[in-house]
C-alpha cells in the first residue's frame, strides 16, 4: 500500500492472508494510523472509552477494547530525529491483531489525566473492607511514571492504568528496538476474549515464563457483566501490587548500594572503586512479571478443538472458574492458596498472583502443574517427569532398570552365599551325624 508523503514512509507491504475482510481491515487501520492525528484529552475520548473513574457494574463492556498509542511531545523541544520513531510505531502496530490506534499529542491535559487516573485507581481497588486499605503513594507514582519528552503513552478502554515509555534522555526515544519491544508488550487490552486466532499473540514458546496469562471461563448465554468486571478489577489490583513490590525492592536495593559505598569510603578504598560503585545502575523492573487477562466463552469451547499445540481441557472448567498459565504455555495453576479450585474472584486471584510474583509475599506456594500432563492430582509428582518429555521418561526408565538390575544381582549373590555350609571365615564345615 502506498502512503502520502506526510506518513514519512512511502510503501508498506501486506503479508497477511489473501482474504478480502482481512486485507480491508489492514488497509483501513494503516490509513487511519498513518495520519498521525493530533489529539487533546477530549478528542482522545472520541477514539476510545477514556475513563476518569471506574465503578463495578457501570463499565461499558462493548467488546471494542481500543488501545490508543500516543506519541507525547513538547512542541518547543521536539526534533525531526525524535519524530522518526513514528514510522516504527506505525509498522509495529500494523502487526498487532488488536484494535490499536496511533495518535500524537502535545497537550498537558493528558499528563494531568495520567496523574488523576493513578489516584482514582487507589479508590477503585479499595473494594475489600476486610483487606488492608490501599493508599496513594506519591513517591512511588513519580518513580514509575516520571519521564522526559518525547515519550509514548498507551491508554486503554476501561482502565485507569497507563503504560509509559520512560525516557531519561532525548536519545531514548530513538532506541527503536526498545520502542518496538515496549509496543509489543503494551499492545494488549486490559482484558480480551481469548479466541483461537489470538493464541499466538498471548502464548509464545520462547516467552519468559515469569509472564502470565489469566483465563476466566464465562458463558455468554448468561449475563457476563460481573465476570468481566471481576477481570478488570483483578487487573488493576495486580498492576498496583506488582508496582508496589518492585518499588520497595528498588528502595531496598538503593539502600544496600549506599551502605556499600559508605563502607568503601570508611575503608579508605581508592576513589576509582568508589566511583564504580556509585555508577552501578539499579535496574527499574516495572515491566517484569506482567500478567495478561483474558476470558474464554464456554459456549464457543468447540472452536478450540483440534488446534495444534493446544493442550488445555476446557471442559473440566465451569463458568466462574479461572486458570493462570505461563506465557510460554508450559505451566498452569488452577487452585488458590488454600488448595481450592481457582475462581474468577479478585480477592482470591490477587493472592495467587502475589504467590507467583514472590512466594514470600503469601507464605504459600500454589501448586504448579504441567500443561498437557495426563496425570491426575494424585499422581502430580509425575509432572516433573512429563515436563522433560521423552528425555524425562528415558531417565525414569533408566533409573528403574538400574534399580531392578542391582536388586536382582544382590538377591542372586545372597542366594549363592546361602547355599552349602560355611564357617565363620568361609571354610566348609563338615556335617555331623
Amino acid at each position: 500500500m502506498f502512503l502520502p508523503k506526510a506518513a514519512r514512509i512511502h510503501q508498506v507491504n501486506y503479508d497477511g492472508p489473501i482474504e478480502i475482510n482481512a486485507m480491508k481491515k489492514w488497509a483501513v487501520k494503516l490509513g487511519a494510523n498513518s495520519k498521525y492525528e493530533v489529539v487533546t484529552k477530549k478528542t482522545l475520548g472520541s477514539h476510545m472509552k477514556l475513563v476518569d473513574k471506574l465503578e463495578p457494574g457501570k463499565i461499558n463492556h462493548d467488546g471494542k477494547n481500543a488501545v490508543s498509542v500516543v506519541f507525547y511531545f513538547d512542541e518547543v523541544s521536539v526534533t525531526p530525529e525524535d519524530e522518526s520513531v513514528l514510522t516504527h510505531l506505525l509498522l509495529e502496530l500494523q502487526k498487532s491483531p488488536f484494535n490499536t490506534r496511533l495518535l500524537i499529542s502535545k497537550h498537558k491535559q493528558l499528563e494531568e489525566h495520567v496523574n488523576s487516573m493513578s489516584k482514582e485507581l487507589i479508590k477503585y481497588i479499595n473494594y475489600d473492607a476486610k483487606a488492608p486499605e490501599y493508599k496513594y503513594n506519591k513517591p512511588m507514582e513519580i518513580a514509575t511514571t516520571l519521564t522526559a519528552k518525547p515519550t509514548i503513552l498507551v491508554f486503554k478502554d476501561n482502565t485507569l492504568m497507563v503504560d509509559i515509555y520512560q525516557t531519561y534522555a532525548p536519545e531514548d526515544i530513538r532506541i527503536f528496538g526498545r520502542v518496538e519491544d515496549f509496543i509489543r508488550r503494551s499492545q494488549f487490552p486490559t482484558y480480551h476474549e481469548l479466541t483461537p486466532d489470538l493464541l499466538p499473540s498471548y502464548f509464545t514458546k520462547f516467552s519468559d515464563r515469569e509472564y502470565k496469562v489469566v483465563i476466566a471461563f464465562v458463558d455468554s448465554k448468561k449475563d457476563i457483566t460481573t465476570d468481566l468486571d471481576n477481570l478488570v478489577l483483578a487487573a488493576h489490583e495486580y498492576h498496583h501490587l506488582k508496582k508496589e513490590y518492585y518499588y520497595h525492592k528498588l528502595e531496598s536495593d538503593r539502600q544496600r548500594k549506599q551502605k556499600w559505598i559508605d563502607e568503601l569510603k570508611k575503608q579508605n578504598t581508592e576513589s576509582v572503586k568508589v566511583i564504580e560503585a556509585m555508577r552501578k545502575e539499579i535496574p527499574h523492573l516495572w515491566n517484569n512479571d506482567d500478567v495478561l487477562f483474558t476470558y474464554i466463552d464456554k459456549s464457543k469451547a468447540s472452536e478450540f478443538n483440534y488446534i495444534p499445540g493446544w493442550k488445555l481441557d476446557i471442559d473440566q472448567y465451569d463458568s466462574g472458574d479461572a486458570i493462570v498459565l505461563s506465557k510460554d504455555y508450559r505451566y498452569y495453576w488452577d487452585h488458590d492458596v488454600k488448595g481450592q479450585k481457582l475462581k474468577n474472584d479478585p480477592a482470591t486471584m490477587k493472592h495467587v498472583l502475589l504467590s507467583l510474583l514472590d512466594p514470600r509475599l503469601e507464605n504459600s506456594n500454589v501448586v504448579r502443574r504441567v500443561t498437557g500432563s495426563p496425570y491426575s492430582t494424585q499422581f502430580q509428582f509425575m509432572d516433573h517427569i512429563h515436563d522433560y518429555g521423552i528425555f524425562g521418561y528415558l531417565a525414569l526408565f533408566s533409573v528403574v532398570y538400574l534399580l531392578g538390575y542391582f536388586f536382582v544381582r544382590r538377591r542372586r549373590r545372597r542366594h549363592r552365599t546361602g547355599n552349602g555350609n560355611t564357617g565363620i571365615i568361609g571354610a566348609a564345615v563338615p556335617k555331623k551325624d
